[in-house]
């Protein structure tokens, strides 16, 4: 059961990152989307930076318990190009199991 919470946290944050991108690869309402990484959530966000967005257009994910994430603190995809405003690597895990999920220079959201 411990690693299914793993895998399944796992594929729903390549879920999100990805649905993040494709706003931006779409430039949707003409700016870039993100992803914030929080405590208890993951937020996709419009605009430039969490701290910046409109948070009508948020769309809120509860992350499962019992699953680290260590993880910056946001993510933000350009318009158009769909590019990471940085690369990163993503660590998901419990006492038993660790899947890594990594994003490349030029978006590639992989694990």
């Amino acid at each position: 059961y411990r690693n299914y919470l793993v895998t399944s946290e796992t594929r729903s944050v390549v879920s999100v990152l990805r649905r993040a991108q494709s706003l931006s690869l779409a430039n949707s309402y003409a700016t870039s989307h993100g992803v914030a990484f929080q405590s208890d959530r993951f937020v996709i966000f419009q605009g430039p930076s969490y701290a910046t967005r409109d948070p009508v257009f948020d769309e809120v994910f509860f992350r499962a318990t019992g699953v680290t994430v260590a993880a910056p603190s946001e993510l933000v995809f350009a318009p158009l190009s769909g590019a990471p405003s940085a690369t990163a690597s993503l660590v998901l895990g419990n006492e038993r199991l660790s899947q890594t999920i990594s994003i490349g220079v030029h978006g590639p959201v992989s694990w």
